[in-house]
């Protein structure tokens, strides 16, 4: 029966200790870690609903622990369940690291063949803007811009001014002020000085696409290189499988019934 027992993290600084269940710990790298998973910033509340669910669990496991319950038949034979999972999948994991990723040749060939699966479902905006907490040298900015400078020079306040592009596939999640500014720009169109949300923006629309418009090969290279190595991995699993039926056969360490010929009662009982 395999064992599993609470870890003992000596190494680990009292002050960065979060949680302590017996000689289980809970490190400030570890909720680091989970808070750079996600897609924003937790709230002082989920962090805290984190520990607390971290807490909650250990203090669980531990009391399940002194009851003997890792020992428990029930347990043990899902505890096989999960080391035979995690067993394949790290072998097919190694196997597959021997892949080699799609060419650029076989990526540009599934484009020109799957082309009509690559479009834009909503308006597709690309858009430069720059940004400031004051208007001082805004205008001054955007006649550079519709003069057509490239460079445009910052006569405002040094350190003043924030520029990016951005990509906005659909309205959702744009504050609605600045989705009804730059959905009506044309391409190349310098927007007036706005004001949003306490700061001063100019907008230029980079370029422009339409629901049901292609992307083009750049857009969805990775997407394609995706679904080429998901292929791939899926024919080396099938080659595997078959390579080690035709194997374990061959010396007689494989034997199955033909699942197209009858089963009778007879074949499906032990012998005596």
């Amino acid at each position: 029966m395999l064992t599993i027992s609470g870890c003992i993290n000596e190494e680990i600084p009292p002050e960065n200790v979060v949680a302590r269940v017996l000689d289980r710990t809970l490190s400030t790298f570890e909720v680091s870690t989970w808070e750079a998973s996600l897609s924003h910033p937790p709230s002082q509340e989920a962090r805290t609903n984190y520990i607390r669910h971290w807490v909650d669990e250990e203090l669980l496991y531990q009391e399940a622990l002194q009851n003997d319950l890792i020992n428990d038949p029930w347990v043990g034979e899902r505890i096989d369940e999960m080391v035979r999972s995690l067993v394949i999948a790290r072998y097919l994991e190694k196997d597959i690291l021997k892949l080699s990723r799609p060419s650029i040749s076989q990526i540009k060939e599934y484009y020109q063949h799957h082309s009509p699966e690559f479009v834009w479902e909503n308006l597709h905006l690309i858009v430069d803007y720059w940004r400031s907490e004051t208007t001082d040298g805004m205008g001054k900015l955007r006649s550079n811009l519709l003069r057509g400078a490239t460079n445009p020079i910052w006569t405002g306040t040094p350190a003043g001014l924030d520029y990016n592009r951005i990509s906005l596939n659909g309205k959702n999640g744009v504050e609605p002020q600045l989705w009804k500014i730059i959905s009506k720009l044309k391409t190349g169109q310098v927007s007036k000085v706005v004001k949003i949300a306490e700061a001063h923006w100019i907008f230029k629309l980079v370029d422009r696409f339409e629901k049901g418009d292609p992307k083009s090969i750049d857009e969805v290279q990775e997407q394609i290189s995706a679904r080429l190595m998901e292929e791939s991995i899926r024919r080396r699993k099938e080659t595997l499988i078959q390579h080690l039926i035709d194997e374990y056969s061959r010396d007689g360490r494989l034997q199955w019934t033909d699942i197209s010929l009858p089963i009778t009662v007879a074949d499906t009982l032990a012998k005596p």
